[in-house]
């Protein structure tokens, strides 16, 4: 399985985004339990509360 990496200006973008948002618990989100970091690194993933 290869995967479609997101660039590192986009991944940070996201992970402001995230480190705001009242869903992230640590490094997960409450909405959908994914590992928010690791998301935010893949060019094809949204999040689940529609912020990015």
């Amino acid at each position: 399985m290869e995967l479609n990496h997101a660039s590192n200006e986009l991944r940070d973008q996201r992970l402001i985004v995230c480190s705001a948002c009242p869903a992230l618990s640590e490094h997960t989100c409450k909405h959908c339990g994914c590992f928010v970091r690791f998301r935010a690194s893949l060019q094809d993933k949204r999040c689940p509360l529609g912020k990015w």
